[in-house]
């Protein structure tokens, strides 16, 4: 199995704002590594306080029969250190993580957005309705969801929902947060409807390879048809 170990490159993914083409990947050099509990270089631009307690994914390449192969796993962001002693004569800003997942093969394409048409065996549901998929990537979606999906529910930004993503068949218990809400605008838009923009929260390994088989899966189809990502 792949292993991480002191003086490697590896990319953090911290998911911090949905609504980009990507995702927030920021590079960084792994200091110490004691079992699951991992000191890596502050990055650039800088964890801030609002990412403890939250999960990123690390990334790393590593090399399997001459060929470079990439692994990724999730970790807790534990501390941000303002002076690890990197040697005897030397402090530094550091992060201390915590390892979650094991190592799996990874594609950092996967925090790629894609813009999936219907037929593409991916739908997500919130109370049992089905939400419109704008966009969507591992770290969250874009959807258009019913302003009253149920009685007495309010969209507020910050509060959490428990979804349904399917896909191909499979379903998987989801909690997302709420990042944005927007009414759509013109005199002929829908009343009915308004657009979320959600981070998606404690996702599964089996979850992660699911939908991030099924991103690529996009991608490569749509790139096909002459249409991109």
């Amino acid at each position: 199995m792949a292993q991480i170990r002191p003086g490697m490159t590896v990319s953090l993914v911290v998911n911090t704002n949905i609504l980009k083409e990507i995702n927030d990947i920021r590079n960084s050099t792994v200091y110490d590594q004691q079992g699951r509990n991992l000191i890596v270089a502050q990055t650039e631009p800088i964890l801030s306080s609002e990412a403890l307690g939250k999960t990123v994914v690390v990334s790393f390449l590593t090399y399997e029969k001459g060929k470079p192969v990439r692994y990724g796993f999730q970790a807790k962001v534990l501390e941000l250190l303002q002076a690890y002693p990197l040697n005897p004569t030397q402090t530094v800003s550091a992060v201390a993580l915590v390892q979650k997942t094991s190592p799996e093969p990874y594609n950092l394409r996967m925090y790629y957005r894609v813009q999936p048409p219907g037929e593409f065996g991916l739908l997500m549901y919130l109370f049992d309705q089905p939400l419109g998929i704008i966009d969507i990537s591992l770290g969250g979606a874009l959807v258009s969801a019913p302003v009253n999906p149920i009685p007495g529910f309010k969209y507020e930004i910050g509060g959490l929902l428990r979804l349904t993503l399917e896909i191909d068949n499979e379903r998987f218990s989801l909690q997302a947060k709420i990042k944005r809400l927007n009414l759509p605008e013109g005199h002929r838009a829908r009343r009915d409807l308004q657009f979320v923009a959600m981070e998606f929260l404690d996702r599964s390994p089996e979850l992660d390879r699911a939908l991030g088989e099924k991103i690529l899966s996009i991608q490569r189809e749509l790139s096909a048809r002459g249409l991109g990502v």
